[in-house]
Order: structure tokens, then C-alpha cells, then sequence
């Protein structure tokens, strides 16, 4: 249940979304298989999995999502090696050369064919809607599998406003000021980081599984280089990276923390799912407001 990436997405028309209205809403966007001449279909389908019906997984402010989407998957060498074949056969039967224009032309024909053969390819994106703290939280690891997310909610429920979050402080600016200077409040340094130059083709560093701190460290920053992620540690609770686009990856709960919580209380799958879901999204409510208070606040 805990998500593993959050891409977050600020809410600035709140009463556009009725928690209670929401199973119905996204009932017209039900998850179906793609037909054979489609290449991709989208659709909501069980939050809780296979440990649940309902589309949507409501506790208090809060209803946990799942999107499927589904791909037919043509293997550009296969397609490509047709497409030399049939130009190479029109060439020889016809005595005339093939151009670009009627290449497309052929390849488009030869996709249109396949594809109702090509097998299929499933991906699932999760995220949360929390009322109260004002933001959409994503588990994608892409930008773009976040918007596909996005963009089916906003179709579900005819409207859907929503912005990026941003801090008054510059991402990357802080994240390097926390590693010349130190980090603050409850957020410690990981052992990992990477770093780029301020000018263009300036080159980049990478470090991994080691302190953050020392003669290394010091002389890329003095080189001019700023930081472009970061791995941190908050509150012993969450280590996770944070990249210049405020984008988190790789979260993960400490040691301390996941011996510390419970669980897995429960022979009920879908009971064990809804007690993490509810201290997912309190931590989470705590951790990202943390980050942001870090950064200087909201933009």
C-alpha cells in the first residue's frame, strides 16, 4: 500500500470534488480491455485490488484511486523489417523507388494489420485525493503516467484544476544549501546525491552509498555544481529522494519506523489495506507539509 514515488498536485477548486459523488462519477470510466483495432484503452478499476469492488477507497477526506491502462505493444524491429521487405518487393515488381511519403503510408497499413495480433501490455498508477490537506498524490515514477492519471480524473469528473506543486524557495537552490550548510528541522542527509554544474556542458556527479559530507563533497560545490537530487531521511520515519522538479522518488520507511508501526494486524486483506491507506496519508499529510515548510512555504 505504501507508495513508493509521489508526485503531488495542488487542488485549487476543492468543491469541484463530492467524495460521494465520486464512485459514480468514476463508474463511466470503468477499466474495459482494449478491441482488437485499439491500441491503448484507460480506465478505473478496483482501489483495493482484488481485495475489493469498489472503485474508489473513501475514508474521511481522503479516496484512494487505481488506474489500469492497457498498450498493444508492436515491436519496432518487427514492424521495420516488414516495412524493408514490402518496399523492397514494390521496388523490384514496379521498377520505381520508394519514398518517404509512401513509406509512412505503408508502415501506417502494416500497424493497422498487426495490431489486432500484437499482445498487450497492462500498467497500473495509484493515487490518493486528500480534501483536507488541498493536494492530489500520485504513485508515478513519470510525469507523464501522472498526467495520464490526471487526465482520466478530469474526464471522470468533468472538471478538474490542478497545478504542480512549487515552493517560494527554488528546489535545486535549497537542496544544495542544505548540503554545504546542513539540513533542518527534522530532515537528515542520506548517502546519495547528485550533482550537476551551473554551466552548460558542464558535467555531473554522481554519489552513492556514502556520506555526504567531506573533502569530495566540498570540492564539487566549490567547482560551481548544484545539487539536482538528493536523498534525505525525515523525522527517522521516511527516506526518500527529492529531485530539482520536487518530484520524490524511492520512498521507503526506516527501519525504526516500520518496526515501530503496525501493519499487519489483520487475516482481513481488505482491513490490513485500509489501516495502511489511513497511516499512509497521516504520515504523508505530515511529511510533505514539512517538505514544503522547508522550501520556504507554498508558491
Amino acid at each position: 500500500m505504501w507508495f513508493k514515488n509521489a508526485r503531488v498536485y495542488r487542488l485549487q477548486q476543492q468543491d469541484s470534488i463530492r467524495l460521494d459523488q465520486l464512485e459514480a462519477q468514476l463508474e463511466e470510466q470503468a477499466f474495459t480491455p482494449c478491441g482488437k483495432s485499439e491500441q491503448k484503452r484507460v480506465g478505473w478499476v478496483s482501489a483495493l485490488g482484488k481485495h475489493g469492488e469498489m472503485l474508489s477507497h473513501v475514508v474521511g477526506a481522503t479516496a484512494l484511486l487505481a488506474m489500469k491502462s492497457q498498450e498493444r505493444v508492436l515491436p519496432a524491429g518487427v514492424v521495420n523489417e516488414l516495412l524493408s521487405e514490402k518496399v523492397a518487393e514494390i521496388e523490384a515488381e514496379e521498377h520505381r523507388k520508394v519514398y518517404k511519403k509512401e513509406k509512412t503510408q505503408i508502415k501506417d497499413e502494416l500497424v493497422l494489420e498487426l495490431t489486432p495480433r500484437a499482445f498487450c501490455r497492462s500498467k497500473w498508477v495509484t493515487g490518493y485525493i486528500d480534501l483536507a490537506a488541498g493536494w492530489i498524490v500520485i504513485d508515478a515514477s513519470s510525469a507523464s503516467a501522472a498526467e495520464d492519471f490526471l487526465g482520466l480524473l478530469r474526464e471522470s469528473l468533468g472538471t478538474l484544476s490542478v497545478v504542480p506543486w512549487s515552493t517560494q524557495q527554488t528546489p535545486s537552490e535549497t537542496l544544495t544549501h542544505w548540503l554545504t550548510h546542513g539540513v533542518e528541522g527534522k530532515f537528515e542527509l542520506g548517502t546519495e546525491a547528485e550533482l550537476v554544474s551551473r554551466a552548460i556542458d558542464g558535467g555531473s556527479a554522481k554519489i552513492k552509498d556514502q556520506p555526504l559530507f567531506g573533502d569530495e563533497i566540498e570540492v564539487l560545490l566549490d567547482a560551481g555544481k548544484r545539487v539536482k537530487k538528493l536523498a534525505l531521511i525525515w523525522d527517522e520515519r521516511i527516506k526518500f529522494i527529492v529531485d530539482e522538479e520536487l518530484a520524490l522518488k524511492r520512498i521507503k520507511l526506516t527501519d525504526v519506523y516500520e518496526d515501530a508501526v503496525e501493519l499487519s494486524q489483520s487475516d482481513d486483506v481488505a482491513a490490513q489495506l485500509d489501516h495502511e491507506f489511513v497511516l499512509m496519508t497521516g504520515v504523508f499529510r505530515e511529511w510533505l507539509s514539512a517538505v514544503v515548510e522547508a522550501m520556504g512555504g507554498l508558491n
